[in-house]
């Protein structure tokens, strides 16, 4: 049964036997105690190729099928040979089914073999399998590094490449590993690839590693593949570079110039979602290297408009309408502002922007599908934020921007990267902040999939995160707290709430980035996260400029109530608090600081 599976998946029939596949599911569960490890690997293997074919992945023999078979999964792996204990990672992995039984039950067969493993199945599947999945086992990880470190053995560029994206993916800084590697990738980049070289290079830089011969060697690899890289791997590259200060003016005029020859070429075939996303990250990476050509600015905004209006005519798949909204007593979301493709909402705490795990919170998602007509096709799109142009944490409140449309998304994201959009929060911090104090230029690093856990300031992979700030009052009774104004130059997950911690100053009631005896404190006199975003501007599909504001809810004004000014200025700044823009505020003009103060950390 196994080899009936394998033959029509590797020879690319198995989308036209759907119901063969699920005959062979069905019979391979009711016999699952009699398949023997490498049917089990060629079965798995077969569905993983199959993935893609709805009519098999998502029938319920093959969902029964997976079950049995993790099951089975587990019993063989103190038997299989390394091979089938790398299919057997690399397929539950990519199915993303019951990869949690089955990865810590390989780990324990494999930590003690890898020795015996093929680079190619070691690399290119086992590790892929835990970094995909984010499982950082250190036995096994460690073995592998050893493994790979072993001047012995031989590794093709695509293991090399493999290996150290897995590593960095992880955050796992190997330092021996990633020495071995380079020696290893110097000795073969003629041979490496556009994707490998891609890869290789940021996984450098997104674990902080120096490798400055490294790259000054792929640089010219790199120019020589110009032409065979996709614009995703243009990207990385160009982050890679820049990240690693290694970036040359030859190299960024090379990758630029190649930026706009696909621009004139145009999308062709490529999908419009993708190569819009495409287009804007190494726009963004570029923008963010140097100075871009403003000819190759504009072909690039007349390409997402094109784009843009081509996603805007696809209908979108038939969605059951969103049922009303039952939340007790809770506060609704509400539309602020409403022009014909893009709006603002108010965003309450409690609610969340959107994500595909809610956690029991309300999305609003949800609430602007409610709102927003069907024939809008975004709001469906999870892969564009439902068309938000940015997020707010569940337990902050403020101005959230959403498009109605892609063209519209495309122009408020080219916005962003230019700058030219504003988000400004008044937020109600710990400690005294010395009112000299005016910006946070600390680099931010935020994992993967990462909302319930604190993004890390400083650290290997962190990006630029700029932040600027004003001291409006100084606070407490309980406690010494400061009243920030801020506006963020850039919008990494948690920046505020990351960069106010990681210098001393966490945001009241944070239970994320403050003790649990703090955040307890806290809970006494505020209900929850003193942040709020009080503040959108941006531009229209005409170039109208539209000034958001909105007041700083109840709550939060009962809680700044409950804290006594620390001195006459104070008072008057807290008593005549009223929604402004960032430039309108005015700095706490008590001089406890001294000379204007920059705080800046780079990575």
């Amino acid at each position: 049964m196994a080899k009936v599976a394998y033959s029509f998946a590797v020879l690319g029939h198995a989308t036209d036997e759907p119901r063969l596949f699920r005959a062979l599911a069905a019979e391979s569960t009711r016999r699952i105690a009699l398949v023997g490890a490498q049917d089990l690997a060629n079965m798995m293997q077969a569905l993983v190729w199959c993935k893609a074919a709805e009519a098999i992945s998502a029938s319920s023999e093959v969902q029964r099928f997976l079950v049995v078979a993790s099951r089975r999964c587990v019993e063989l792996c103190k038997c299989a040979i390394p091979k089938d204990l790398c299919c057997f990672a690399w397929s539950f992995a990519s199915l993303g089914k019951h990869y949690d039984i089955v990865l810590p039950a390989v780990a324990e067969a494999s930590v003690h073999r890898i020795p015996d493993f093929n680079p190619r199945f070691l690399c290119g599947q086992l590790a892929w399998a835990f970094a995909a999945k984010g499982i950082s086992n250190g036995p096994l990880f460690g073995a592998i590094a050893d493994a790979a470190s072993d001047e012995k053995c031989w590794y093709a560029p695509r293991d090399i490449s493999n290996l150290a994206w897995s590593f960095a993916m992880l955050g796992r800084r190997h330092f021996s590993l990633f020495d071995s590697l380079c020696g290893r990738a110097l000795h073969a980049l003629e041979q490496f690839n556009s994707q490998d070289l891609a890869n290789m290079l940021w996984a450098y830089s997104h674990l902080g590693i120096r490798a400055p011969v490294l790259f000054s060697a792929a640089e010219a690899r790199v120019k020589e593949t110009m032409c065979g890289h996709s614009l995703q791997e243009l990207s990385s590259i160009a982050w890679a570079y820049d990240a690693a200060d290694m970036m040359s003016s030859q190299l960024f005029e090379a990758i630029e110039h190649e930026f706009a020859r696909r621009l004139r070429l145009g999308p062709g075939k490529e999908a419009a979602a993708q190569r819009a996303r495409d287009v804007k990250a190494l726009l963004r990476q570029l923008r963010s290297a140097g100075p871009v050509r403003r000819e190759t600015e504009k072909r690039a905004e007349a390409e997402l408009r094109q784009l843009g209006n081509i996603q805007d005519v696809v209908l979108p798949v038939e969605h059951p309408s969103e049922r009303g909204f039952s939340v007790g007593s809770e506060e609704m979301p509400r539309v602020v502002l409403d022009l014909s493709d893009r709006s603002v909402f108010y965003k309450p705490p409690g609610w969340e922007v959107q994500s595909p795990d809610s956690l029991g919170h309300h999305q609003l998602s949800a609430f602007v599908r409610w709102t927003v007509p069907q024939r809008c096709p975004i709001v469906y799109d999870v892969q564009s934020s439902h068309g938000f142009l940015h997020r707010l944490d569940v337990s902050t409140s403020g101005l959230v921007l959403h498009a109605k449309s892609y063209a519209a998304y495309h122009d408020l994201d080219l916005q962003l990267l230019r700058r030219e959009l504003d988000r400004e929060y008044l937020v109600l911090v710990h400690g005294l902040v010395p009112p000299a104090r005016t910006t946070l230029d600390l680099p931010v690093y935020v994992e993967k999939d990462s909302e319930s856990r604190p993004s890390q300031v400083a650290v290997p992979g962190a990006r630029r995160s700029l932040s600027h700030l004003k001291v409006l009052a100084h606070l407490g009774l309980r406690q010494s707290c400061s009243l920030l104004a801020m506006k963020i130059d850039t919008g990494r997950r948690h920046q505020i709430r990351a960069q106010t911690a990681h210098v001393g100053h966490p945001v009241a009631c944070d239970w994320l980035y403050t003790t649990t005896t703090t955040h307890s404190a806290d809970k006494e006199w505020c209900g929850r996260t003193f942040l709020h975003r009080n503040r959108l501007a941006f531009k229209d599909k005409n170039g109208k400029r539209h000034d958001v504001t909105h007041v700083m809810p109840a709550d939060l004004r009962q809680a700044l109530a409950t804290c006594a000014a620390k001195d006459a200025v104070s008072h008057l700044a807290v008593n005549a608090l009223t929604t402004r823009s960032f430039a309108e505020y005015v700095v706490l003009s008590r001089d406890v600081g001294g000379t204007q103060k920059k705080f800046t950390l780079t990575s």
